[in-house]
């Protein structure tokens, strides 16, 4: 009984750190190769891993796999859209708010940071380079999604970005737009069970070390 409530109130966590959207996003929900890099990352995932490719690709959906797999497992893990992110910047500088900001997005020891693009002003990209600066600094795994190269984000971007995320582990999806597909018939989108997501959440267990408070 004490397990599972256990596993209950690990769920409910998951279900509150994901938009709906994404409550029921699994790794396992991706092929074999994705997920050999995935695990290869969770072996030694203070490099940093940057998921890119075209929209609809399954970028976000992975990154919330991922960030539900780490709650599942004990782990405290932070999902944000970058654009939450810059507008939490932006109020951050009239209101004298910066350490706080960066306090709520490096206190979990993942951070999933998803669909970085271009445009951003001066104070934002600093904000940025110095939220990456952190996260390495304490060894705190990040993950970002975006649309970019690592070419694009070096130039259109931020030099010193592009040289941070040089660093890091990066995974290219590819393949058909998945939003143009209706989700039984999605390429990637496949019927999982209970059984198969605890295989997998065990799986990254074995990578990253169980025995992390909640």
């Amino acid at each position: 009984m004490v397990a599972d409530e256990c596993e209950c109130l690990l769920e409910r966590r998951a279900l509150r750190a994901l938009p709906e959207q994404y409550h029921q996003a699994s790794l396992s929900d991706f092929p074999e190769e994705t997920l050999r890099e995935i695990y290869a990352w969770a072996a030694d995932p203070r490099q940093g891993l940057v998921v890119f490719g075209l929209a609809g690709r399954g970028k976000t959906y992975l990154a919330a796999a991922i960030c539900r797999s780490m709650i599942l497992i004990r782990k405290r893990a932070l999902f944000r859209r970058a654009f939450q992110f810059f507008s939490e910047a932006r109020h951050a500088l009239s209101s004298s708010e910066e350490e706080t900001v960066f306090a709520n997005y490096t206190t979990p020891h993942y951070l999933l940071l998803d669909d970085l693009e271009i445009g951003h002003s001066d104070f934002e990209r600093r904000f940025l380079l110095e939220l990456i600066d952190r996260q390495l600094g304490h060894l705190r795994p990040t993950c970002i999604t975006t649309n970019l190269t690592l070419a694009q984000i070096g130039q259109q971007l931020d030099e010193r970005v592009g040289s941070r995320l040089s660093e890091f582990r990066w995974i290219h999806l590819d393949g058909p737009d998945l939003r143009q597909f209706p989700k039984t018939d999605s390429p990637m989108i496949i019927e999982i069970t209970d059984q198969m997501r605890t295989k997998v959440a065990g799986e990254i267990a074995e990578f990253c070390g169980v025995g992390a408070q909640p």
